[in-house]
């Protein structure tokens, strides 16, 4: 059952940033503790920008950081 672990667990994250950032508030829970949100140019964001907005944000940190050192 372990090989199911890292499958769940991107799948619970693209779930929780899905829900959050394209749910009523905009953001997720540290977004709205900090008074953040995520906007669009017309309207909320919807559940698959919010899902996209988290697997762009993992990618650009998997390819630059890197750089940092």
């Amino acid at each position: 059952m372990f090989f199911l672990v890292s499958p769940a667990s991107v799948i619970w994250a693209l779930v929780y940033y899905g829900a959050t950032l394209g749910g009523p508030h905009s953001a997720t829970i540290g977004m709205r503790v900090m008074d953040l949100e995520l906007r669009t140019g017309t309207a909320r964001p919807l559940f698959l920008l919010g899902a996209m907005h988290a697997v762009l944000f993992w990618i650009s940190i998997s390819v630059l950081s890197p750089f940092v050192c």
